[in-house]
């Protein structure tokens, strides 16, 4: 809206922006260079050979699905599962939307060859759609141009999938409920294992446009950004729109951080795989690529950051950390950061952490290993392993595809504000540790090692361009916010991607970050459990090093030899 406005303009071409009620087919029209396309479509394109349009990373429709399933308010159904050999209605087959939901039902268990599916208007007599698509139907989908809410409210179907509403929904006597009683907290469950809103809508260009201008797509793209950010600043001092506007305002951004619908390659590549994989079911083309990176470069790293609030139970916390490891696998993530402590945690009786603590080669840390054969993904975690002198060392351990490929001891033990980490932890005594994940360079630090900047700057200095942190930050006054500054400034001053993993609970602040090597936040969490989600991006790194040369413009070295623990 703000270009369409003139409120954000182009700088360097000229563009005519036509806002229009139905998504235009780009390819049939002359007289359009791109234009708003389905990101289903798009996909399914390109996986027949067809490169005409080249896609941008601008989705300027997301949205979650979970609440775009209907059924009837007297339906005893609740829950996704329940749909197995259900009569399904929906408003167009190939959709993006519908691709996302009938991917949610397959998720839960759903057998789609087992559903009736009816593709029809939400309301009969809808035109302006093509509910089809250039693929043949399976054999369990059919068509009508009956309206699919009133077959609802007869009982024709058992439910359908629509991502408007019918007028009657917004009344109180409505026919119709979501299925799902609480879809917000099914949302929000699943951007926390996926670490994405789905894309709808992506902007396109056609191919022989690129050609004749291929400086065109960054300046699109570019664009939209500054629209994108130009309508949020905007939106905040609209926040009366609705009457809880400006509360959904703030969850919103303590959930996704300052941006929920990012643009740029890195953030897109994710949520790019999963749409290829949902689409090569029946009656869908095999897509081209289908291994695990199919659409990722080499330079890019996935990164997921797991929360939860360790318990005195070891196998709980392992269960814990197996259930995290899936989620993260599942994303295509290359590193999963886990909490400080993942291990076992006593609030009320720091020293027992002596009695549970375990080897290197004991149940929790082989059983961690383990659970990651067969993936590439690395798990790094804080545990507590047995000293000599009767007390423990703190150790993040790194294990990848069922091996420790890592360890590190916890340098600086927090003695300060009225703990004594010392009683019970025996400092480490070796020098930083750096190791070697999908390519990059991956520095490790615990917790208390944060408020020391050299340290940082050492691992920097050993080529690491990502700073994985676990923690359990202990609650105080102002702590949460020498959490926030100390993981930011580390990130700034040295360049380089920090990934940030607190423990929750009663204790610790959870406060998990994942920060750019400009300082700018991309992920967070709040106190509760969960997985946060970003990318790292070479070309973004190099970029920030060559903006922000820190590393080179600094006039002092940092001594690596350690001082004794005081």
């Amino acid at each position: 809206m703000p270009i369409v406005t003139g409120a954000v303009r182009a700088e360097g071409f000229e563009l005519d922006l036509d806002s229009r009620a139905v998504t235009p087919d780009v390819l049939s029209e002359p007289g359009l260079d791109g234009g708003e396309t389905s990101f289903s479509r798009y996909v399914l394109g390109r996986a027949a050979g067809d490169d005409r349009l080249v896609g941008l990373p601008v989705f300027v429709m997301r949205g979650f699905r979970h609440r775009c399933v209907l059924v009837r308010r007297d339906s005893d159904l609740t829950a996704l599962g329940q749909l197995k050999g259900a009569r399904i209605g929906l408003t167009g087959w190939p959709d993006s939307g519908n691709t996302w939901t009938r991917a949610l039902l397959r998720a839960e268990g759903v057998d789609l060859t087992g559903v009736t599916w009816t593709v029809g208007p939400l309301v009969a007599g809808e035109t302006g759609k093509d509910r089809v698509g250039p693929v043949p139907f399976p054999d369990n989908v059919s068509l009508t141009d009956d309206g699919l809410a009133e077959g609802l409210a007869e009982g024709r179907y058992d439910a359908i999938m629509t991502p408007f509403m019918p007028e009657e929904f917004f009344t109180p006597d409505s026919r119709f409920r979501h299925l799902l009683t609480d879809h917000r907290a099914a949302e929000l469950a699943y951007y926390r294992q996926t670490g994405f809103v789905p894309g709808i809508h992506l902007v396109t260009l056609k191919r022989e446009s690129v050609e004749r201008n291929p400086w065109l797509p960054q300046a699109v793209t570019e664009l939209f950004e500054r629209s994108k950010r130009h309508w949020l600043a905007r939106r905040r001092l609209l926040a009366d729109t609705t009457p809880w506007l400006l509360a959904d305002l703030t969850g919103t951004a303590a959930t996704f951080g300052a941006d929920w619908m990012p643009y740029g390659a890195a953030p897109q590549r994710r949520h790019g795989r999963r749409v290829l994989h949902r689409t090569a079911r029946p009656g869908h083309r095999e897509p081209p690529h289908r291994s695990r990176g199919g659409l990722r470069r080499m330079t890019d790293l996935r990164i997921a950051v797991g929360q939860f609030a360790s318990a005195e139970d070891w196998t709980a916390n392992l269960k814990t950390c197996k259930e995290l490891i899936d989620g993260a696998v599942a994303g295509g993530a290359d590193l999963l950061v886990l909490p400080e402590g993942a291990l076992a945690l006593f609030v009320d009786e720091p020293v027992r952490i002596r009695e549970a603590a375990q080897p290197l080669d004991g149940p929790f840390v082989t059983g961690l290993a383990e659970h990651t054969r067969g993936s590439s993904t690395t798990v790094i975690a804080g545990v507590h392993v047995p000293a000599p002198d009767g007390r423990v060392s703190n150790v993040l351990v790194a294990a990848r595809d069922g091996e420790i490929v890592g360890t590190y001891v916890k340098l600086h033990l927090y003695d300060a504000f009225g703990r004594r980490e010392s009683d019970n932890v025996v400092p480490g005594a070796n020098a930083p540790v750096v190791i070697d994940v999908a390519g990059w360079k991956v520095g490790l630090m615990t917790c208390y090692d944060v408020r020391f900047p050299e340290m940082a700057r050492l691992l920097a200095d050993q080529g690491a361009q990502v700073l994985a942190l676990p923690a359990a930050w202990v609650r105080g006054p102002a702590k949460e916010w020498h959490w926030e500054v100390m993981v930011t400034a580390r990130a700034l001053e040295n360049t380089c991607y920090v990934a940030a993993s607190g423990e929750c609970g009663r204790r610790n602040i959870g406060a998990s970050m994942i920060v750019d090597p400009l300082g700018i936040t991309r992920a967070r969490l709040g106190d509760a459990p969960g997985l946060l989600w970003s990318d790292a991006s070479a070309a973004e790194l190099e970029a920030a090093r060559t903006t922000l040369p820190v590393l080179e413009n600094r006039r002092f070295a940092v001594d690596p030899r350690l001082e004794p623990h005081a």
